[in-house]
């Protein structure tokens, strides 16, 4: 992750076909958290699946505990 700034230039500077996702209201340390449906959303359009098909995959997992 990169601050704001510096992806708005990245993406100014790149050529096209470009995307830039930017998730308001995130952190560094919680973006894929707090836009989980964005990011979703925008690796279904990369890779050119159905938007459903992002959706459908999500799946959360939880951490085992060493000796649990």
């Amino acid at each position: 992750m990169v601050p704001p700034r510096f992806s708005k230039a990245l993406y100014e500077a790149a050529r096209e076909p470009k995307s830039l996702l930017v998730v308001d209201g995130a952190t560094h340390n919680n973006t894929m958290i707090v836009g989980e449906d964005d990011y979703r959303a925008a690796i279904a359009k990369l890779f050119d699946l159905p938007a459903h098909a992002a959706a459908a995959t999500k799946t959360h997992s939880v951490a085992a505990r060493p000796g649990s």
